[in-house]
């Protein structure tokens, strides 16, 4: 193949694809991204840098971020795809981007180590038993100074993990939906606040280190001859406050009962 028979011809109004470098991320109300087209752009005077083309995203609704030039170095900064005219008078962004591969027997470059994931979630008290590397589709995997997220799925059960670096998680599973702010301790002993809501087809399991309720009317349990009632295995009475009344009843066995 001639690589120099590939030139564009700069009077075409057509749509190229290129790969660029993000410079500088948009404002409010202008969600535009500056690029900077590699190899086109590499040796622009730094006077020039502020009239590197802006683009929109392609997709409508879509606001894209990452690294860039101006906040965290040229190393750092995000590769993206755009597809533009031939003058960069008019274009749109893709994607971030990969690294560009040749077609060899090396493994990809900037392939995530799987390991990071599930290392990730493994630290954070969840499983990644149901999500397989076959199996799992990652939408993002993010790490940095200020934190991070985990986000993937089982592309075969659907099951999906939202994670981030600070414990909070919402699992949607087969038969089970988790929803927790905060991460448990690595082992029982280790006393670590958190609060997570548990959901399956037979029960909703609360955990917190305090459950605050602020309603007018609080119904627990099923009627019984008009009253309802709550069960509950408690050594005492449970206490109101705010003027809820608790009126302690027993069973004959001695359980309490609050009516």
């Amino acid at each position: 193949m001639d690589l120099n028979k590939r030139k564009i011809p700069h009077y075409s109004d057509d749509l190229h694809f290129f790969k660029g470098r993000l410079y500088k991320v948009g404002e409010i109300n202008d969600d535009r991204l500056q690029i900077r087209i590699v190899p086109h752009m590499l040796g622009i005077d730094e006077k020039e840098q502020d009239n590197l083309p802006k683009f929109p995203p392609l997709v409508k609704g879509q606001v894209l971020k990452g690294f860039t030039e101006v906040d965290d170095g040229v190393d750092k900064a995000s590769l993206v795809y755009v597809i533009a005219t031939p003058d960069f008078q008019y274009g749109f962004v893709l994607c971030l981007a990969n690294q560009f591969e040749s077609i060899s027997t090396q493994k990809m470059s900037d392939s995530i180590a799987f390991s990071k994931v599930t290392n990730f979630l493994s630290a954070r008290g969840v499983s990644d038993k149901k999500f397989p590397y076959k199996d799992t589709v990652v939408e993002k995997f993010v790490m940095s100074d200020d934190g991070g997220i985990v986000d993937l799925y089982n592309f075969r059960t659907g099951e999906s993990i939202k994670l981030l670096s600070t414990g909070t998680l919402l699992a949607v599973l087969d038969n089970t939906i988790i929803m927790r702010v905060g991460s448990p301790g690595k082992s029982p002993a280790e006393k670590v606040p958190f609060s997570e809501i548990r959901m399956d087809p037979t029960a909703i399991i609360m955990q917190s280190h305090k459950i605050h309720l602020s309603a007018k009317a609080v119904l627990l349990g099923k009627k019984m001859k008009g009253h309802t009632v709550l069960g509950t295995i408690a050594v005492s009475p449970g206490t109101g406050h705010n003027g809820f009344n608790l009126t302690p009843l027993r069973s004959p066995d001695g359980s309490g009962i609050f009516a």
